[in-house]
């Protein structure tokens, strides 16, 4: 079979040379060119064709679905008429079975789940009274609740290492010495990996955050971040005897009767006490609003100095500590900036200022960090500003203010974000429009950063919460208030 030229573009060719592909990987090429294609084509636009409102904040979860109220309504976006098909609709929860925390998943092929409906769509929930549950997604059949604690209020549920373990975290509590109480568990089947609580007596009194992160425990104060060996923990750490969910736990306290732990009220008791501080393993200032990021290969990491915050962000050798790149930021503007590893290739670093858009390519050869492209996207910034103002009695409104006056205020890159299956990264832009901003979700290519497309978001809010997301055909647009959310979907249509 004759190898798939990077120039045969047309769909309809496309569509012939994949019915007559027999390599499966050449296939996925092939159909990803077709949906790239396809969304950039002039004659196709995306159109507001659905919303729905929620009491509570909405969900994107996998297999392209969406939960509203507490994922107690569920959708699949391939109704009838482009719009999303209802899953499942329950009846409201009780008011302490609220959600404080909740996880999507699917079951890994190779693992062999305790209930046959853990082959299928999982939510994991942490509620406000203190349960960690699995519920099958569409039916809300509890398949496991385990109960945590009478005395500590576990309020954050995040992914450890994602599909592998969950980490459940506590209310920071600076008043007493155990600031933190940390559940890392292990899921199908869902097991105790350790329970341990954070003192400041071993970790110091400047704590500002603590997280678990493939078998790293993560210290963040108000001036560093700190990484140590969880596996050390749990080497040195852990007590006997072992806990088990499902097995009656005998305390070394005569007095204290066996209990299944778990089971209301009993809880989960501690079985590891951290008494010295585990062996550090790396440690760098930064802000600990933004954290550290890793890439490159080998190891590079950037991160922003807390003393200079969001105008000095450092890209840095992981084994020698030398700085590779300053990228000194404009601190004049409104919106923070953004730096972070590309999401597919992490040689690339990607820079947001304002309303720019900068590339840079690490080289492990010779260790320099060179420019790739910038876009400030003026074409897009031109033509709002090129648009006159007409009132409502059709008069041309002229305008007193230059457009450079009002960037910092709302030109700007809000959201990046990539789609490895059409190749393109897509951002989010606000601009000004007289004494409103409007907002434009643009495709840009993943090799230049040019705008392919652009899809103008007309339900956008400047004072709510704003989060967009792009998949295959549709955009889902979710704007987010104290006490109102709603979602709004948009489907790729084609203009006759």
């Amino acid at each position: 079979m004759a190898a798939y030229k990077e120039g045969e573009h047309h769909v309809s060719n496309l569509l012939f040379r994949r019915t007559i592909e027999l390599d499966d990987n050449l296939r996925d090429v092939i159909t990803s060119k077709i949906v790239h294609n396809v969304i950039l084509e002039p004659t196709v636009s995306f159109e507001n064709v659905w919303h729905k409102t929620s009491r509570y904040p909405i969900c994107i979860g996998l297999d392209r679905r969406i939960y509203f109220n507490n994922h107690t309504e569920g959708y699949f976006n391939d109704g009838p008429g482009g719009e999303p098909r209802r899953l499942f609709h329950f009846p409201p929860i009780r008011q302490e079975e609220r959600h404080c925390g909740a996880l999507l998943y699917f079951c890994h092929i190779r693992d062999k789940p305790l209930f046959e409906e853990e082959k299928e769509v999982c939510l994991m929930i942490l509620t406000y009274d203190g349960f960690l549950k699995i519920l099958n997604a569409d039916t809300r059949k509890v398949l496991r609740s385990v109960y945590l604690s009478t005395a500590v209020p576990f309020r954050y549920l995040s992914w450890a290492e994602y599909l592998e373990s969950v980490l459940v975290k506590s209310a920071f509590n600076r008043a007493r010495d155990n600031v933190l109480s940390l559940l890392l568990f292990k899921i199908h089947p869902l097991k105790l990996i350790v329970h341990f609580n954070i003192s400041k007596q071993i970790f110091g009194n400047q704590l500002y955050d603590i997280s678990i992160s493939d078998d790293l425990l993560l210290v963040f104060t108000h001036r560093s971040c700190k990484y140590y060996s969880l596996q050390w923990i749990l080497d040195n750490c852990q007590t006997t005897p072992a806990v088990q969910l499902d097995a009656p736990y005998h305390s070394r306290d005569p007095l204290t009767p066996s209990f299944i732990p778990g089971v209301y009220p009993n809880g989960i008791p501690i079985n590891c006490i951290v008494t010295s501080l585990p062996p550090l393993l790396f440690e760098t200032s930064c802000n600990p609003t933004v954290g550290v990021s890793f890439g490159g290969s080998p190891f590079i990491y950037l991160h922003n100095r807390k003393s200079n915050c969001n105008s000095d962000f450092l890209i840095k050798d992981f084994r020698s500590g030398r700085v590779l790149k300053n990228l000194m930021t404009n601190t004049a503007q409104f919106h923070p900036d953004v730096v972070a590893f590309h999401f597919e290739d992490y040689q690339r670093i990607l820079q947001i200022s304002g309303c720019t858009l900068s590339c840079y390519r690490y080289s492990p050869i010779t260790g320099s960090i060179d420019i790739c492209y910038v876009n400030e996207f003026k074409e897009l910034m031109d033509e709002q500003d090129n648009q006159p103002l007409i009132s409502s009695r059709g008069r041309v409104i002229k305008r007193l203010y230059k457009k450079e006056q009002l960037d910092y205020l709302v030109s700007a890159v809000q959201d990046l974000d990539y789609e490895n299956e059409t190749n393109l990264l897509y951002a989010v832009i606000t601009v000004p429009e007289g004494e409103q901003t409007i907002a434009f979700l643009c495709f840009l290519d993943d090799k230049t950063g040019a705008v392919t497309k652009k899809v103008p978001l007309p339900t956008w809010s400047p004072i709510g919460g704003n989060c967009v997301y792009h998949e295959l055909d549709c955009i889902i647009h979710i704007v987010s208030f104290s006490s109102n959310h709603t979602c709004y979907f948009y489907r790729l249509r084609r203009n006759v």
